[in-house]
């Protein structure tokens, strides 16, 4: 079993204190950490040592930061749309690479674009786009919410998310 902080729509995170009990009780295996906070995840990260309990980011803006740091890995909504993104965030990390740092500069645009675009509609439209879903609609959120610009800001980010992911894929076979 693991815990999942709620992001929204109230912040609730896990005290240190309550990380420790947690810890404790040895029935839990992991944390979706939503803090979106490098220090935060560095502090519990030291907490739960080399335990076998693991910290999983939920927010790819710090991802490869927090990894250096020894989180087990990534449980954020990103991944929905690019998990390779994701691994290529995590094979080349933004610090030693080209493709890291683009990869870097794409999620924190993806990330700042969910934070105002109604998610999960907005990514339901960029799934669509790819032909996974074929409607927009939720059943926590009117569709009817969403403007058409939202609906192109997520076609553009898409696409930029396409040329990262071929760059991947070469850079990989290398």
């Amino acid at each position: 079993m693991g815990i999942y902080e709620c992001p929204y729509p109230y912040k609730r995170l896990v005290t240190d204190k309550t990380l420790e009990y947690i810890l404790s009780t040895k029935r839990f295996v992991f944390l979706k950490d939503t803090s979106c906070d490098v220090a935060t995840m560095a502090s519990r990260l030291s907490i739960i040592g080399d335990s076998p309990f693991g910290l999983y980011n939920a927010n790819i803006e710090t991802l490869a930061e927090t990894m250096r740091h020894g989180a087990a890995g990534f449980s954020g909504i990103h991944a929905n749309v690019s998990t390779k993104l994701v691994r290529c965030l995590l094979d080349f990390p933004p610090a030693g690479s080209a493709i890291g740092n683009k990869a870097q500069v794409i999620a924190e645009e993806f990330a700042e674009y969910l934070r105002h675009s109604f998610y999960p509609v907005s990514v339901k439209a960029m799934l669509m786009e790819l032909g996974i879903f074929n409607s927009i609609s939720t059943r926590v959120l009117d569709h009817n919410l969403i403007s058409d610009s939202i609906i192109s800001k997520g076609s553009e980010l898409l696409q930029r998310i396409k040329v990262i992911e071929n760059e991947y894929d070469k850079e990989s076979k290398m």
